[in-house]
Order: structure tokens, then sequence, then C-alpha cells
């Protein structure tokens, strides 16, 4: 742990993209730092969004005057940036702005133009922009919009809509339009991508929200600037109900009554939006921040810093959460793969958001294979706008081929991950140390790290020496940390097929954005809704006896050389072995009555140096030898179709050389 915040007391206030209160306050406490609820005596830095700094919140007013002379107000980035460089940084650099100024309605209804001239087309899809006050009402708009979070009742009455569009063509227009909705509170983001000749994206935020007794439907966002518009505030309930009802009507041409009731109801219609499903949930400290905070802080400001509780874990497993619960990681994995988080954030994805994201290309994919002849132009428009992508200047790609479809496959499981990982941090108890509560969140039933002079220990090392193929000469494999694992309810699971005679120690590699997933819910099986292409032998849970083949997986770089691995108990059973791609392998497998399918490989581990353990188990720890040059794949690949044959025995903390 380093000390990098040593003798820093510091104090959140609002919301924050890198993550909840629990997750900032845990790397606080990584680099030496202290986190208090409230300003005191003691405290020495606020750190604000910089919405929450223009308005002069109760913790903001308080910093500014009763504690000027010894707190000082930064952004996140004054703590990103410290730790980057491994030394607590001067404040100066990270003040928020005091720029409160702001865009006009007409300045920005201007710029929603994507050129000079506007067809039918532009003026058809852009009906929204006529639905717009006058500019005293346009003014009383704004100044809803600024209205702080803590205002928002998030009642059933409360509905969320957005809306976007992303076009693959470069005919403006052209593309599929988007319509997300759930049950929520407003989401004060900017979502608007820039219109250009062959990208055209267009977001709108329609909601019905109740503030101090007063309800209004407010439309956030539409084209290029966000412009947005209002109607209320009313008394009348049933008013703005039936205002909703009409705008949603008018976008997606659909009944609300009928689609609020089931979504399945739910009909996309061309040149009209598509509906979505997103994740509003808050976190208690986002919904009661503001309010508490003014109730708290005439009653706490003289009490000391409650400290943040030791974590009882150990020093290692601390390490391992870290890793795994890591959101600025997740962002930059996203990153990577041209996600557009600001579109749809990072932990606000809904689970069905995500299986319609794999239902277009399983669609992408009929059309791929020639059984279908809907456009691939149109679906990846569709695929586009469900899962937003930024790709900058760039024209979006149309997806028309197995490599780039098996990528958004990638990106489709990632994304999933991630919500699960979200969902636990939501649900991570407060009042004990942020670490721990993340460990508890997974519902191990054990994570210990071993002795690195245990035999254990050394033969996992070896393990990973002698399997490390010839062909993955590009990087090499140091063993870190070896974790004993188990996860709860595993061992039984896996109780009927413990007493096969083929079971097998086998690799499994994956992205650190996924372990969250893994670690809590098991290694699983693609959803229905996901494509069979993209996998080799038909959907099931892959492994390797080759270390490095596993170790692809992690998708490590220079930058980030820290990874993690699984080694499984696999129960193999009887193995339909193969020597090339089979989609339909494991309907074959299932069939011919196998437990798995073998991908037989050129290179093999030789069996003479084999380990049973006492349990029956097999580790194919033996080195690498050719001995079937004919074969197609250079290494065994081993599927499983049920996710009960699989008991997860280690964790491996792996660098990347």
């Amino acid at each position: 742990m380093s000390s990098i915040f040593d003798g820093c007391y510091i104090t959140f206030s609002g919301v924050f993209t890198e993550g909840n209160h629990t997750h900032l306050t845990s790397i606080i406490i990584k680099h030496g730092g202290n986190v208090v609820q409230n300003l005191s005596k003691k405290s020495t830095h606020l750190i604000v969004n910089e919405e929450d700094y223009k308005k002069g919140n109760s913790k903001v007013f308080l910093a500014k005057n009763k504690f000027a002379d010894q707190v000082s107000i930064v952004t996140w980035k004054w703590v990103e940036a410290s730790i980057e460089k491994n030394v607590k940084l001067d404040v100066s650099d990270y003040v928020p702005s005091d720029d409160t100024e702001d865009t006009d309605m007409d300045d920005a209804n201007e710029n929603s133009i994507v050129t000079g001239k506007r067809n039918k087309d532009d003026e058809e899809n852009d009906q929204v922009d006529d639905v717009r006050p006058s500019r005293k009402r346009r003014r009383t708009a704004k100044n809803d919009n600024d209205n702080d979070m803590s205002q928002i009742s998030t009642t059933d009455v409360a509905t969320t809509n957005i809306v976007s569009t992303t076009s693959t063509s470069s005919k403006k227009r052209k593309g599929k339009k988007t319509d997300k909705t759930t049950k929520g509170s407003i989401n004060n983001q900017d979502p608007n991508d820039s219109d250009q000749d062959d990208k055209v994206a267009k977001v709108a935020v329609t909601h019905i929200v109740e503030e101090k007794k007063m309800v209004k439907v407010v439309i956030k966002g539409y084209g290029s600037k966000g412009q947005s518009t209002t109607f209320g505030p009313t008394t009348i309930l049933d008013n703005a109900k039936i205002e909703f009802s009409k705008k949603f009507k008018e976008k997606t041409g659909n009944d609300w009554s009928i689609v609020c009731k089931d979504i399945s109801k739910f009909v996309p219609k061309n040149n009209k939006y598509t509906f979505l499903n997103r994740d509003y949930t808050l976190d208690d400290e986002d919904k009661n921040d503001e309010s508490q905070n003014k109730k708290k802080a005439k009653n706490k400001e003289k009490e000391e810093p409650i400290p943040i509780p030791e974590s009882n874990l150990h020093p290692k497993v601390q390490d391992i959460m870290q890793m795994i619960f890591d959101v600025n990681q997740w962002k930059e994995s996203m990153k990577e793969l041209e996600y557009d988080a600001a579109k749809l954030p990072l932990g606000k994805i809904a689970k069905s958001t995500i299986n319609q994201g794999y239902s277009v290309l399983k669609r992408i994919e009929a059309v791929v294979m020639g059984n279908s002849i809907e456009s691939l132009e149109e679906l990846s428009n569709e695929f586009y706008t469900v899962i937003p992508h930024s790709f900058g200047m760039r024209k979006p790609p149309i997806i028309n081929n197995i490599n780039l479809l098996k990528a958004k496959m990638d990106m489709v499981e990632i994304l999933g991950e991630i919500e699960i990982a979200s969902t636990l941090i939501k649900g991570c108890d407060e009042a004990i140390n942020p670490l721990d509560a993340h460990y508890k969140s997974l519902r191990l039933g054990r994570m210990e790290p071993l002795d690195h002079n245990s035999l254990e220990f050394k033969m996992v090392v070896d393990y990973v020496k002698n399997t490390h193929g010839a062909t993955h000469n590009h990087f090499k494999l140091e063993v870190m940390e070896v974790f004993d694992l188990e996860r709860q309810g595993e061992r039984e699971r896996f109780e009927p097929y413990s007493k096969l005679q083929n079971r097998a120690l086998l690799w499994h590699g994956s992205r650190k954005t996924n372990f969250a997933g893994i670690l809590s819910q098991g290694l699983r099986i693609a959803p229905p809704s996901a494509p069979v292409s993209g996998y080799m032998f038909g959907k099931g849970v892959y492994f390797a006896d080759s270390v490095s083949k596993s170790a692809q997986y992690v998708n490590n770089t220079s930058r980030d050389n820290i990874g993690l691995m699984l080694l499984n108990e696999v129960a193999l059973g009887n193995m339909l072995e193969l020597d090339s791609a089979d989609f339909d392998a494991g309907i074959k497998a299932k069939k011919a009555n196998f437990h798995s399918v073998k991908g037989c490989g050129k290179n093999v581990p030789d069996m003479k140096c084999f380990i049973k353990l006492n349990n029956g188990c097999i580790v194919p720890n033996g080195k690498l030898q050719e001995q079937h040059s004919d074969k197609y794949l250079y290494y065994n690949e081993y599927i499983v179709y049920d996710e009960a044959q699989i008991m997860q025995k280690y964790l491996i903390k792996m660098k990347f050389h």
C-alpha cells in the first residue's frame, strides 16, 4: 500500500463517473489517505464534480467559508494524477472551474442542423425540434434541468427514455433509431454525438419527474447540442401522463399504455425510435447526498472524522478486489473496444440491453451464413444503436464477416460482465471496509493465497513453465500469486460429475473486467440469444492444457501487464474428439452421449509427466511436444456444455513479460 495521501482527510460530494463513493474510498485508502463523511477540523480536501461545485451545495459552502483555510476543493483528476505520478500533487491545477456559462437554446437548435439545408427526411426525424416552448419557457426548462438529483422523487411515475441514432450509411438520417425506457430518475449526462455526413447520432431523454409535489414532462438532449423542452410543471399527474404518452407514440409509433405493461409488446418501426432498456438504479448516496448533507452539516461539524474500518482480508486478497472492481479499468477496456460510455454509461447497462445486442448479432450471423436476406447495413446500424460506439471521424464499419462479428460478441460479453460487477458494487455494505464489501458481494466460500513454498504453488508454476506454447513466444508468463479458491455451492453442483474418471485441471483465461462476474456467478455458457458461429465448437465453456493458449484471452498490454487466470477441475468424461471447427459440436456430442468435446491439437503435454491428485483429477503439466503434425489446431481445446461440470480450483495472478 502506497502513502501518497498520508495525512489527508478527504470528503466526497456528488456523483462521480469514476465510480460510487465506496469504490473511490477504497482507492484513497489503498494509497494511504483517510475518507470522512463530513467536513471537520481535520479535513484537508473536498473532492467534487464540476456540477456540484457550480451549484454550491452545503459541503462546497462549508469548504469555501468555514474551512477555507484548511480544505482544498479539487476534482477527482487530482487523485488520478497523483497516483499516476506516485506523489501528492499541488492542488492548484485541479480546482473546479467557476465558469457557469450555458449555450442558449437558439444556438443549440442551429447546431442540430447537419448541413445548411434540411431535407424532408431531416424535418420528419427532427419532429421534437418543433416542440419548443417560448423563450420564457425555454429559460424555465434550462433551470429545471439544473435542479439537483436529490430533489427528484423516483416513484413509479418517473419514466426515463433515451433515444439515439447512428448510421453507417453516407446518406443522412438513414439509420435506425433507438429508444430506451426504464423506470428511474434523470440522467444528467450529455450523450449527444457529432453530426457528420457519414455518421448521424441524435439523443433524447424524455421523462416524467415528480418534484416538490409538482410533476412535469422533460424532453432533454435532442439534436447535436442537447437542447431541452419541458411540459409543466403541473399539479395534474394525468395531464403529464397524457403528454408523455403522446411523445412516446410520436417518436416510436407504439402505444405507451401497452408497452409499459409488457416490454415484449414493443414493435420497432421504420424511421422511428426503437425501445431499449436502461438501468437507472441509483446508489443511496447519489439520491440522498445533498439532502442528507444539509441536515448533517449543522449537527456534525464538530465531530471527529469517522475512520474507515480496517480490512479483515489478507493483503493479497485485497489486491485482487482492487483489480476486479477497478471502474477505471472497465472504462479503459471499453474505450479500446470503441464503446461510447457517454451515451450509455458503464454501470447503467440493463441486462435486457445486453440480450438485445446479442439478438441483433444473431440476425447478422444469419445473413453472413447465407440464411437471411436482411440488410447488413441496417442491422449494423441497429447494433450500433443498441450498443453505442464511438468511432471518432471514421465511418462505422458494416459487420459483414465472422471475425468482426466475433469481436462484437466479445464486446457484448464484457458489457454483460461489467453489468454484473456494477450490480455487486451497488449492493455493497457501506458499514464495512470497501474491499471487504466487494469480497462479501462475491459470496465466495474461500479465497486464500498459497505459500510460495507449498507443493500446490510449485505445481502451478511447473504447469505454467511446461505448457507455454512455442508459437506464443511474443510473451512470457510469471506466476505472482496463487489463490486456493472455492465458490459457494459449486462443489455441491459438481458432485454428480465428481465420479467421472476423466477429470482434468485445465486453464481458462479472461479479462480482469470479467472476473467479478466469473467469481460471483461462475463460468457461464453464452445465452441463447448469442450467435453460434463465434465459437469454434459451439456455445460452451472453453479450456486448454496449454497455459499460453488460455493466456491470450487475458488481453494484457505493456501498460497493463498483470492479469488473472483460472485453473478449474473439469469433468470431461467421454470426449467427442474433433480435428476442425464445428459450430454444432455441442449438439452432436449430446446426441451421441458424450460429456464434452476435445479439439485435438498438434502440440500436447507429455503424458508421462502427468500428475494424479488424491481425488483422481489429472494435472496435464507435462512439457508440450509436437505429436500430431497433421492437425489443424496447434493446441488442445476442451469444451463442456453444462456449467455443472466445472469447479474453480485456483485463481492465478499472472505477470506478462
